[in-house]
């Protein structure tokens, strides 16, 4: 029978082990996951510290960076401030563990580069390495996301200059991510993000994905009200043959599956639409000639098709088709055109048209 004395002794020993393995602890997980990063094909990148948090069993990544453009060295595609693992008691209550991810003050950026070897590395593309890289991070499966004061961006080389088009202040939870029916009563797994796009329109992003449907079933909405469209002027010199000196989008898009087929649809409008002025075109900006009259004959048509009550510029157009192939019609665009400027006033909302039977 040990005495008393050699009792104390050993939860001493006990004691000060725990201390020296909190100690290490931290040093040990980042040594870790940095070689474990070193290692993953297709990703770059490292930490900075862990914090451990043992009473409410959590712990915090502190100061990511990883890079996913092998020639882009400057500008990290994903940083974050913290990413803080934890148990999630609510489940654990139910006898299911689970954890729960909380990510703060992470920005998600993507160079635009021509080049194709500045793209995106196709080794960081693949499932499996996300998924290797979060099993090895968090060492149970994680049920809940939540995520704040979270930035996505696009940088575009215009006229020399990098240029910036974001959506800040994203803050949201994805929710159900085992698919577990013990634990909410559905194996359906839910969505629901919202943000600001260039610090001024706000957006909303949400839905559901289920898993156990034999084709993919997934509902996308997404909502956009009131941005200044001068805010996109850059990105719509990069990508379109026009400019638009002014005016205010709204955008709603809806995806569905059924059995495997797509349906859906993309409207948007413009209220009080200007895309061609002389001295901004021809003079300051110093398009050419028949740039200059393209444009004016968009502006044009704008003006013939805008809705003399509400000022705006609207078109629907229908999405549908399969998995692998979905198409988009744009005469059913042009049609839209026509009917939502003369016949019918139109509201730019999400309609919810996902099937009951869902």
């Amino acid at each position: 029978m040990l005495k008393k004395s050699n009792i104390a002794v050993y939860c001493l020993i006990a004691f000060c082990l725990i201390v020296a393995l909190r100690i290490v602890a931290p040093d040990i997980i980042k040594y870790s996951i940095n070689q474990k990063l070193a290692n993953t094909k297709g990703v770059k990148g490292h930490i900075d510290d862990i914090d451990l948090a043992l009473f409410r069993g959590a712990y915090q990544i502190q100061g990511l960076e990883l890079y996913l453009q092998p020639n882009i060295k400057t500008t990290p595609t994903i940083s974050a401030d913290e990413i803080d693992f934890s148990i999630l008691w609510s489940a654990l209550i139910k006898g299911v563990v689970v954890a729960k991810v909380h990510i703060r003050s992470t920005t998600f950026s993507f160079v635009d580069e021509p080049k194709e070897q500045n793209k995106i590395d196709p080794k960081a593309k693949q499932p499996d390495t996300w998924l290797t890289l979060i099993n090895f991070a968090s060492p149970i499966n994680i049920d809940e996301i939540l995520i704040s004061d979270t930035k996505i961006r696009l940088l575009n080389e215009i006229e020399g200059q990098q240029q910036e088009h974001y959506v800040n202040n994203i803050t949201g939870v994805v929710t159900n991510i085992t698919n577990s029916s013990e634990l909410s009563g559905s194996s359906v797994a839910n969505y629901h993000l919202n943000g600001d796009l260039m610090g001024q329109a706000k957006v909303q992003l949400k839905g559901f994905i289920n898993p156990e449907t034999v084709d993919p079933t997934f509902d996308i909405n997404f909502s956009m009200k009131k941005l200044p469209i001068n805010k996109l002027a850059g990105l719509i010199e990069v990508y379109t043959p026009i400019d638009i000196e002014q005016g205010t989008v709204d955008a709603a898009i809806e995806l569905y599956t059924l059995n495997g087929e797509v349906n859906g649809y993309m409207k948007a409008g413009i209220y009080n639409p200007d895309i061609f002025t002389w001295r901004e075109d021809i003079v300051k900006d110093k398009d050419g000639l028949f740039t200059g009259i393209y444009e004016g004959i968009i502006d044009g048509l704008a003006t013939i098709f805008e809705s003399d009550e509400k000022g705006l510029v609207a078109f629907k157009v229908p999405i549908e088709g399969t998995i692998n192939d979905t198409e988009i019609s744009k005469w059913d665009a042009f049609t839209s055109l026509l009917y939502h400027a003369f016949i019918n006033e139109y509201d730019l909302k999400v309609e919810n048209t996902v099937p009951e039977s869902k």
